[in-house]
Order: C-alpha cells, then structure tokens, then sequence
C-alpha cells in the first residue's frame, strides 16, 4: 500500500496529507475514514476523489480557505472557522485533512 504524499497523523483521529492520489486510496480506505476536508478550490477536486468517498460513505468538505500571500491575500476567516468546527464534530472523525500537496495550507489548518 502507499501513502499519500505528506501523510501523517496529526492527533488520534485527524490526519494530513498532499491531494491523495489513486493508487493511495487503498491505504487511506484502512483508516476508516468518516470525512476528508479538501482545502484547495473545489473545481480542482478530481472526480474520481468524489465517487470514492460517495462510494465510501465518506463525506467530503470542499473548504477553498485561500492563501497568504504577501502583500494582500489572507485566507477567508469564515471557511477557516467552518474547517474548525467540522473538525471539533467528532462524528466527523476519522477525518483526512488535505490541500494539492500538504504542506501550506494543510499545515496552517493543523496549527489553528
């Protein structure tokens, strides 16, 4: 099995990684996941990523936060908020949590 790029666990239940590839989702379906949270623009999410979770019984939150970017770009407070309180839902855990390869805004999110 491979993991996805950027993989691992950030607490019990929650984890990170990059945009989890096809031939990573066998190793994904052995977490048992009950949500993944998408932080890159929704239009990117792949097809497949959305019949694989339909398929899984997994519910996905397409969370376009932004980024920050100097000078004037920061990421949207109201979607960071909402990412939040999916993530504080423990009915939504096991939860995967991913941006296209993990490190920026993945990890802006698990420092929230």
């Amino acid at each position: 099995m491979i993991l996805p790029l950027g993989f691992a666990r950030v607490d019990g239940s929650l984890y990170r990684s990059g945009y989890p590839a096809n031939k990573s989702l066998d190793y994904i379906s052995t977490l048992g996941l009950k949500s993944m949270v998408s932080l890159i623009n929704p239009a990117e999410n792949r097809s497949d990523l959305k019949q694989y979770c339909k398929k899984n019984n997994i519910t996905l939150l397409e969370a376009d936060i932004g980024v920050n970017k100097e000078p004037f770009l920061s990421m949207k407070a109201d979607v960071v908020a909402s990412v939040i309180d999916h993530l504080e839902d423990s009915s939504n855990l096991p939860c995967l949590l991913f941006c296209s390869n993990g490190k920026l805004r993945t990890s802006c999110m698990v420092g929230w």
